[in-house]
């Protein structure tokens, strides 16, 4: 051992009982003082101590040198090296000596201390020597060394952060581990609050526990998120323990043990959620979810059996199916839950149970749960509800029987075939359609196994083609016709089939239904009803011919008759007008020359005013009263403007008698060369009060043209057809051109008709010249006026066309010939 003057070890075997010499102090030993002199001798002693340290008490010891009293010679070489010392320097000596005992055991630890004192008044120095057992005080350093050792080994190879924190969570000390749980060195801890790393959401809880800490001696943990150097937060948890101050009671320390537990609240947070979701899975399972314990006691059910049973589930748990359920159901369950147990396996079960609106049956899975022994303690139980399943079982049976029986007797076959086209269904109508039941073949065999054939009644009907196969490859058919000829039916029949696909949920193909109609007598009947038809058809075609030339050569005639009714009434209108329109123009002539003979009286009579004023001054006053009463100057000068319009006046009713004329043409029974223009002109004159009246305006480009050989009074009803019409097409405002020029190669003129209309509907476009169509309203048109005006043109040779589109107007182009073809001669009376 090292001591604090030197370092010596020594082996002295302990003094036998009742021997002093060489004895080592006791345990608890007393300190052993003893003056003496600087020759080593003693002085005085305590004898109490003497004793405990095995030295002679009494008198025996003073005055005996150290080295013979007895003790241990490690302890006696010792206090011989103070002397010396204290001798050499005056100051005060202290060694440390091991007195090893024999046996193998420890020996003691003796602190030697040799003191000098100041010199007394007899001029004596003397030496105070102390002997103390300092042997447990070393033992406990020692641990405590070793404790420390352990502790630092245990905080530096540690995962857990030991940390040490003064009273308000300082740290003091924080282990390597740091490093890993906070990002921070052990360094950068030390000197900052513990505090600052917390998550604000769990500071308050940190607190509480802080406080509790301080004011209580237990030790606690705490699970909190701390912020690591990155930002980030981890959870972790921590153990500690305050260290109080052994008089006060105060706390001076505060000791941790961290951990990381991140990955441990995220278990916990996944077999939270996992919990939550196992239980929202069960809640929200429309089937019946229980389990029960090996004596039929509820230990779990599901949100569905609460609102089936209309019992809470705080009520079932721990209830038996007997305290639940009448006894006939009881019994049932019990005994299926016992086989279930004894089976150590999972089994199934229909079990029915009652509700409110009745019984319900359920299909249940039941399986057994065992224990960490490998023995089933409970059972765990799925039903699902399957009465709408039984019902529907049940519907389903009465159908098939309902369609087996409607199979049975229908008059028409059904037949029905899967994907690889083998019969399902062959009704007895099928048979006798066919001749035979359902065979194995395959639709490449059906034609020839049934005598199918196309309706030629010679050519088998192909296998692809046929309706069942085509129904079986996913397609429909409507109307297929089929010639069958079998032994049974030499004279063969005709079948009307319709066929369609089968198909699964999802869309696939999974065959097909044909149903066949006999429609032999149909048949027949059809074809003899067809060719009475054929007849009455071409009868009536007959008839309709004759009539449709009936009507139009009625029509043409009411039209012919209305054409020389009119031009006779135009014709004697103008001549009846021509007659005062000569004498009223004479007259007019007349009135002219008069009035300028008048005024030339007048003027000669103004050169008599001054005659007058002198000899005959009333007279004169009457004069120029009646002058200035009738605005002479002026009259005399109108007069002339009232000859010349009316004059004018009386010019454009000749040139509008000459149109009428020109118009009606009382000789258009006979073929002319005339210039069409002189058509146009006057047609254009007649009809412009009316588009005026509409507020339209009518327009003429007339371009020089070739004499054309036609009807001239025909042409101008065809022109006034065509201006008619645009006129009534168009709104106020609207815009009718009327245009001539010669076709091209010189073959005929083209009179062009424009209009800015509301235009002609593309579906209407080719009725337009139809007797009778009309698109204005009832009383306002006949529907003749296009018609009248193409047969016209048709039969002088040429050509009328529009051209037209909704909102934009519409364009009449017609095309006459240079003359017309010649006309058939007239059949012959019947």
């Amino acid at each position: 051992m090292r001591s604090r003057g030197g370092a010596r070890k020594a082996r002295l075997n302990p003094v036998p009982e009742g021997d002093t010499d060489g004895a080592a102090p006791r345990d608890g030993a007393v300190e052993f003082v003893a003056l003496c002199d600087r020759g080593g001798r003693v002085i005085s002693v305590d004898p109490d101590a003497a004793c405990a340290w095995g030295v002679s008490a009494g008198g025996t010891v003073v005055g005996r040198p150290w080295d013979g009293l007895g003790l241990p010679a490690e302890v006696a070489g010792a206090v011989g090296r103070g002397f010396a010392k204290v001798g050499d320097g005056g100051r005060s000596f202290t060694e440390e000596v091991r007195v090893d005992a024999e046996g193998g055991e420890d020996g003691r630890v003796v602190e030697c201390r040799v003191t000098p004192l100041p010199a007394g008044p007899d001029g004596a120095d003397p030496v105070v020597v102390v002997l103390r057992d300092v042997t447990e005080a070393r033992r406990a350093e020692c641990a405590v060394r070793e404790g420390e050792r352990q502790y630092r080994l245990l905080a530096e190879n540690s995962t857990d952060m030991i940390s040490r924190h003064d009273p308000s969570g300082v740290y003091l000390y924080a282990s390597p581990a740091s490093k890993g749980l906070t990002g921070y060195e052990p360094g950068q801890l030390l000197g900052r609050s513990a505090y600052e790393f917390i998550h604000p959401d769990d500071l308050a809880e940190v607190h509480r526990v802080h406080s509790t800490l301080l004011a209580a001696a237990d030790t606690f943990t705490i699970a909190f998120r701390s912020r690591r150097r990155d930002g980030t937060y981890v959870w972790l948890e921590t153990t500690t323990r305050a260290v109080r101050d052994a008089e006060t009671g105060r706390v001076v320390e505060i000791l941790c043990s961290t951990r990381d537990i991140s990955r441990r609240k995220q278990s916990e947070q996944e077999l939270r959620e996992s919990r939550e979701l196992l239980q929202a899975v069960l809640d929200n399972s429309p089937a019946i979810v229980y389990i029960k314990d090996a004596d039929g006691r509820v230990i779990l059910v599901n949100r569905r059996v609460e609102s089936l049973f209309k019992v809470p589930r705080r009520r079932m748990i721990g209830r038996t199916d007997a305290e639940m359920f009448p006894p006939e159901v009881a019994e049932v369950v019990r005994a299926n839950d016992r086989r279930v147990l004894e089976a150590r396996g999972p089994m199934e079960f229909e079990e029915t149970f009652p509700l409110e609106d009745g019984p319900h049956t359920y299909v249940s899975a039941k399986f057994p749960l065992f224990d960490r022994e490998g023995e089933p303690y409970a059972v765990c139980g799925i039903s699902t509800d399957i009465t709408g399943r039984k019902r529907a079982e049940s519907a389903l049976r009465e159908q098939s029987e309902l369609l087996r029986s409607i199979l049975d007797n229908m008059a028409d076959a059904v037949i029905v075939a899967d994907e690889a086209e083998r019969f399902l269904v062959f009704n007895p109508a099928a048979e006798r359609m066919f001749g035979l039941g359902a065979t194995e073949s395959t639709s490449d065999e059906w034609s020839a196994r049934y005598g199918l054939f196309l309706p030629d009644m010679v050519t088998p009907f192909p296998a692809a083609d046929l309706p069942l196969a085509r129904a079986v490859r996913g397609e429909e058919v409507n109307h297929v016709e089929m010639f069958v000829r079998h032994a049974g039916r030499p004279e063969g029949s005709w079948v009307l089939i319709n066929g369609r696909p089968l198909r699964y949920e999802d869309g696939r193909p999974r065959g097909g239904v044909i149903v066949c109609h006999d429609v032999t007598e149909q048949k027949g009947a059809e074809e003899r009803l067809r060719s009475q038809n054929v007849r009455l058809q071409e009868a009536a075609e007959s008839e309709r011919q004759a009539h449709q030339a009936l009507k139009h050569a009625e029509v043409q005639l009411v039209q012919a008759e209305k054409l020389t009714a009119l031009g006779q009434m135009v014709a004697g209108v103008a001549h009846e007008i021509n007659n005062p329109l000569s004498f009223v123009s004479n007259n007019v002539a007349v009135l002219q020359r008069d009035v300028a003979s008048l005024r030339q009286l007048v003027e000669i009579y103004g050169r008599a005013d001054g005659v007058l004023a002198e000899h005959a001054p009333d007279l004169r006053a009457a004069v120029l009263s009646l002058a200035e009463q009738i605005d002479l100057g002026y009259t005399l000068d109108n007069l002339d403007r009232l000859t010349d319009r009316s004059l004018e006046g009386l010019r454009r009713i000749q040139q509008i008698v000459k149109d009428l004329r020109e118009f009606a043409r009382l000789d258009d029974g006979d073929l002319q060369a005339v210039d069409i223009n002189l058509g146009v002109t006057s047609t254009v004159n007649m009809i412009l009060g009316r588009a005026k009246r509409q507020g339209v305006e009518l327009v003429s480009d007339l371009k020089p043209l070739p004499l054309v050989t036609c009807y001239p009074g025909k042409v101008n009803q065809v022109v006034m057809n065509l201006l008619s019409n645009a006129i009534d097409a168009c709104r106020t405002g609207g815009r009718v051109c009327v245009r001539t020029e010669p076709a091209p190669g010189a073959d005929g003129v083209l009179i062009h008709v424009d209009d800015t209309g509301t235009g002609i509907d593309p579906a209407i476009l080719e009725k337009i010249f139809d007797p009778f169509f009309t698109t204005k309203p009832v009383g306002q048109g006949t529907g003749l006026g296009l018609s009248i005006s193409y047969g016209i043109v048709r039969a002088h040779g040429g050509m009328i066309a529009v051209e037209s589109e909704p909102g934009r107007g519409a364009r009449f182009t017609v095309k006459l010939p240079p003359s017309p073809p010649p006309q058939p001669p007239a059949p012959p009376a019947r």
